[in-house]
């Protein structure tokens, strides 16, 4: 009967201005169901009924009982405290709960347990305010089916300032949930085959590089050596292409690393973590500190590649963009979450327009440690107020028993 904030996907809106399945939107309910409801209200109080919940609004031939029990959504409406007075048939078969059982608040005992303190708390903020509503939760019926409902109000009025109630519909959007769970839980399942396509490709190429461009590169330095030893007019010219290949060699290592850390895959996601950044650091000049709790055992595959691969990013951008001269990489567990912090005090970034910009052109950093993270059942979230440096943090679920 009232809203709740979306938290995940299965929560937003299945088109944001997009018509309820019946048809009926808030401007129908504001042209039509509302006004006769009004004068319904009206009439009742004249009576001295208005305060008897399922009676004020049901008297014979009224407009309101016509139309309210043989509509094809769930109705209701309450007094101007947001206490139920009245729902319709439809909205009992919907959430299970009997009319009786619905007035007042008994509403709230038909909403899953998960959404209900929201649920109940948004209703109140809304009933204070006055505004329209249009949101989506679930009920949890008395069978244990889970419905998923879109609900949409209005409030009523006595006079132009006095509100006298609200009326409202529910209408049943479970299988367009469904349909859509269906449609995210495949695009996770492609995007997750394509990263580890990726690092299938990866250890190809290290591997590749390591036998074959190493091994060549190796001979020829040998190669030269021994040409060194020859007169000294070409002695300048091959100690300086012993250099370059010593440089190339160099390059080829970091490449080598950096496509496939092996201490990621030997000692774990801390060490590699501690590997990487003190490379990075005598690279570039960054003052890194890294903190990391002993972690009793190994982690879950996904969340190691996904946590190193999001600290590679992450750095990659302070470099580039930030202007840092600190960064601090923190990795600690907290019962049964696994926190990553990356943070940095350059100078920041408007997140909502980096992110708007790298969707427009496709590019995949900030857009890939999104991926990465709900990829391993894990949510990432971005700290920035220019020119106050920059948070990355990172949410796993896991638990080392």
């Amino acid at each position: 009967m009232t809203s709740i904030s979306s938290t995940d996907e299965l929560q937003k809106p299945i088109l944001e201005q997009e018509r309820s399945p019946s048809g009926v939107d808030r401007w129908l309910i504001q042209a039509w169901l509302a006004p006769i409801i009004q004068q319904t209200l009206r009439e009742a109080k004249q009576k001295g009924t208005y305060t008897r919940p399922g009676q004020a609004l049901l008297p014979r031939g009224s407009y309101f009982r016509t139309l309210a029990e043989e509509a094809p959504v769930g109705i209701f409406c309450t007094d101007a405290r947001g206490r139920c007075l009245y729902v319709n048939p439809q909205w009992s078969e919907m959430t299970g709960l009997l009319r009786h059982e619905a007035y007042g608040g008994g509403w709230t005992r038909a909403l899953h347990p998960e959404d209900r303190d929201r649920v109940v708390g948004h209703w109140h903020r809304w009933v204070t305010t006055g505004e329209p509503l249009r949101d989506e939760f679930r009920f949890l019926r008395p069978d244990g089916a889970v419905m998923w409902v879109l609900s949409q109000g209005v409030p009523i009025y006595d006079d132009p300032h006095l509100i006298a109630g609200y009326v409202g519909i529910l209408s049943d959007i479970t299988e367009q949930k469904r349909a859509q769970t269906a449609l995210l839980e495949s695009k996770n399942a492609f995007t997750r085959q394509l990263l580890q396509a990726q690092e299938e490709e990866r250890r190809r190429i290290a591997r590749e590089l390591h036998d074959e461009m190493g091994q060549m590169l190796t001979a020829l330095k040998l190669e030269l050596q021994e040409t060194q030893r020859e007169p000294v007019s070409p002695r300048v010219r091959l100690t300086e292409s012993i250099e370059m290949i010593d440089q190339i060699m160099e390059q080829v290592r970091t490449l080598l690393a950096d496509l496939r850390p092996a201490p990621l895959e030997t000692l774990g996601l801390p060490a590699a973590l501690r590997w990487y950044l003190n490379r990075q650091a005598e690279r570039t000049g960054l003052k890194i500190c890294f903190q990391a709790d002993n972690l009793s055992g190994r982690l879950p595959t996904e969340i190691e590649v996904s946590g190193f691969r999001i600290v590679q990013e992450a750095l990659t951008n302070v470099i580039r963009h930030a202007r840092a001269q600190h960064v601090t990489v923190e990795l600690r567990q907290e019962e049964t979450v696994l926190w990553l912090s990356i943070k940095d005090d350059g100078i920041g970034f408007d997140v909502n327009v980096a992110q708007e910009q790298a969707a427009a052109r496709g590019s995949l950093g900030l857009l890939g440690m999104h991926e990465r993270a709900e990829l391993a059942g894990g949510h990432l979230s971005i700290i920035s107020t220019p020119p106050h440096g920059t948070q990355i943090r990172v949410r796993f679920p896991w638990c080392d028993h």
